[in-house]
């Protein structure tokens, strides 16, 4: 009887890069993907408009411009939660697993796409809102801010790099919970807990809450938290509070396919 070569059949494993262009494919040709992330830019903008247009001029210009980026990545959101839990509801996973047995590489490749995907859509989605809210406010007598200042870029570039954190810790929810509705709602429950907490509890709990959640440190990184704030700590600091989060989402998504069977 003929036994099949370990060689060729190693070789015909697909590799992450075959992976990861797989999903690109796969998920660039559905039409929610694009239509998601559309809603997304539009959201940002809309409300960037909206908030430029009604502020009465004493709020900072540079923070109006940033709160539209904020709102429209929660569509992001909904879009990397669809990216997971879509192929578990219609069962598409069991095509997945049988072209990629290897659910490492599964994990890796669509967290890579949503990685890449909420990253490009979050640069647009800050330096559009920027460029909007900046030329609704230079066309009135309210200030304005321009690119030329150092600080400026960094907040605006930030505050899009910024983006792919609750998109990846939702898809990774995805991964745990399996449901689109259920990783979302945790995102949301993650992101917004912290701050109602520490406005109902006590100046310590805030403290923590405000520096320590995984949306904290986006304030010190773009610069809008100074030395002495609340919300303040230093970049180094930041940094490793930001990849902490992420890591800790990104081994329950893998821990949790690696003890399953579909």
């Amino acid at each position: 009887m003929a036994t099949a070569d370990p060689i060729q059949t190693a070789s015909a494993r697909p590799r992450l890069r075959d992976c990861l262009e797989g999903e690109i494919v796969k998920i660039l040709s559905a039409k929610s993907t694009g239509l998601t992330i559309a809603l997304s830019i539009g959201v940002a903008v809309f409300v960037t408009v909206l908030i430029t247009v009604f502020n009465d001029g004493s709020a900072d210009p540079l923070s109006l411009s940033l709160i539209g980026p904020f709102l429209g990545t929660w569509l992001l959101v909904v879009l990397a939660s669809n990216v997971v839990a879509t192929e578990y509801s219609t069962g598409m996973i069991q095509q997945s697993l049988a072209v990629t047995p290897r659910r490492g590489r599964l994990v890796t490749s669509k967290l890579l796409f949503v990685a890449a995907i909420s990253l490009l859509s979050g640069l647009v989605l800050s330096f559009l809102c920027y460029a909007v809210g900046q030329l609704i406010l230079s066309g009135t007598d309210r200030p304005s801010i321009g690119l030329g200042d150092v600080s400026t870029i960094r907040a605006v570039t930030v505050t899009g790099v910024f983006t792919l954190v609750y998109p990846l810790i939702a898809a990774s929810l995805a991964f745990v919970t399996r449901h689109a509705t259920g990783a979302v709602l945790l995102t949301l429950l993650i992101a917004f807990f912290p701050m109602v907490m520490a406005e109902l509890g006590s100046s310590v709990w805030a403290d923590i809450a405000v520096r320590l959640a995984p949306g904290g440190p986006m304030e010190s990184l773009t610069g809008q938290a100074q030395p002495g704030t609340v919300g303040y700590m230093e970049t180094g600091t930041t940094v490793g509070v930001t990849i902490g989060w992420l890591s800790l989402f990104i081994a329950a998504a893998f821990a949790s396919q690696l003890r399953r069977d579909e």
